[in-house]
């Protein structure tokens, strides 16, 4: 942390790959869920591209916020948490609301009623 050139901040980006975070937990699972080695890898590749701009503007984001509005920052984490979990939740729920929890029909899944073949 103390040197500041280009390997050192490579370095510690690198481990930063290490700790644990849930969102990389999942996107883990997701490339170890696909069909080969080769689309498992593209998933990754392109998680790590979609998570780039938000871990290059975080550094810029937080010299913006000044002390005094960084409190109400913190306090908005947690409603935008919450709101955001509950919207997953709904979309995951297939409740047949258009644009927001859509009816997902699975044409593998074995069923007893007549659209089934």
């Amino acid at each position: 942390f103390k040197n500041k050139n280009l390997y050192s901040i490579f370095g510690i980006g690198f481990l930063n790959g290490l700790l644990p975070c849930g969102l990389i937990y999942m996107a883990l699972a997701g490339a170890m869920a696909a069909s080969s080695i080769l689309t498992g890898t593209l998933f990754m590749v392109f998680f790590g591209l979609g998570t780039l701009p938000v871990m290059m503007a975080l550094p810029m984001i937080s010299q913006w916020l000044k002390s005094k509005n960084k409190w109400r920052f913190n306090k908005l984490i947690p409603v935008f948490t919450i709101v955001f979990s509950l919207f997953l939740i709904a979309r995951g729920a297939n409740l047949g609301i258009p644009y927001l929890s859509p009816t997902t029909e699975n044409p593998k899944a074995c069923c007893s009623t007549s659209k089934c073949h």
